[in-house]
């Protein structure tokens, strides 16, 4: 029997207090944000993505740390007279590998998060986007009543210790969009774009 998940939505919506504003939202716009959250709860912090660029970060940083050791052994150390003939066109080589790492690195931590927490920022990247997709619907973040649909809609669901607060989420948006200015932009538009449509309007159903 296939799940009926507008219905177990509904259900779960009667159980958040009556003064919460997000009871007012459609069964579709309830459907998408319980969804969010419940991928934020149920999503690891560490997947095949996350591991991936947390290796291509790597490797950006160790390109950086490359260009030193060509500089220092072959441009300007004690080899450079002995091999400096042979360099040729390669001179310029510890230069651009500084500026591969350099550009490189700040473009995937602006935009996943810096070493070692990549895993994690992807995974609260859900959580913002039900913030402000609150907030594209009702013109405010309810960071509070977010936290309260939270702990009501299922309660069996582990957030692995976190604060479930309306402090503690606002934090989390306001680090991301501090910190990650990209990444917080980027699902900002995602919501405008994918569901309410371009001119931040919902989209028709």
């Amino acid at each position: 029997m296939a799940l009926d998940y507008p219905t177990l939505v509904r259900k779960r919506f009667e159980n958040v207090g009556p003064k919460n504003p997000l009871r007012g939202l459609s069964d579709h716009d309830k459907c998408f944000l319980t969804a969010l959250l419940e991928v934020y709860a149920r999503a690891p912090e560490s997947d095949k993505l996350s591991d991936t660029l947390e290796e291509a970060a790597g490797i950006a940083a160790e390109a950086g740390s490359l260009a030193g050791k060509i500089e220092s052994r072959f441009l300007s150390g004690p080899l450079a007279e002995m091999l400096g003939l042979y360099i040729g066109s390669s001179r310029d080589l510890p230069a651009r590998l500084a500026t591969f790492s350099k550009s490189m690195g700040a473009i995937i931590d602006n935009l996943v998060g810096k070493r070692g927490h990549k895993g994690k920022t992807s995974r609260n990247r859900f959580l913002i986007m039900a913030s402000e997709f609150v907030r594209l619907k009702t013109g405010k973040h309810y960071d509070e009543h977010l936290a309260e649909l939270m702990q009501t809609i299922n309660p069996s669901i582990d957030f692995d210790g976190d604060d479930i607060s309306g402090d503690s989420i606002r934090k989390k948006r306001v680090h991301l969009k501090k910190t990650y200015a990209l990444l917080y932009g980027h699902t900002v538009r995602l919501l405008q774009t994918r569901y309410m449509g371009s001119s931040g309007k919902p989209k028709p159903r």
